[in-house]
């Protein structure tokens, strides 16, 4: 696993109608974290462990720096 990739471990606690709630295991301390359960694979039940992996979406990230962009000309009046 290289530098920029890394996994979080979580547990799936209990599923609330369609909810998961996972629970995360950082310094010591204990987080939820409610995500829909559709997230999950199929044959899912409380107790199970998942990894968790981060990327980086550069696509997504520049439409939302460009949006931003052009919002603020708009309101500052500059250029539409």
């Amino acid at each position: 696993m290289s530098k920029d990739q890394q996994f979080l471990t979580c547990a799936l606690d209990r599923i609330e109608g369609q909810e998961a709630v996972l629970i995360f295991e950082f310094h010591e301390k204990k987080r939820e974290l409610i995500v829909p359960s559709v997230f999950l694979p199929k044959k899912s039940k409380e107790g199970d462990i998942f990894n968790l992996e981060f990327f980086l979406a550069s696509d997504a990230t520049k439409r939302r720096e460009n949006l931003a962009r052009e919002t603020l000309k708009e309101i500052l009046g500059g250029k539409k």
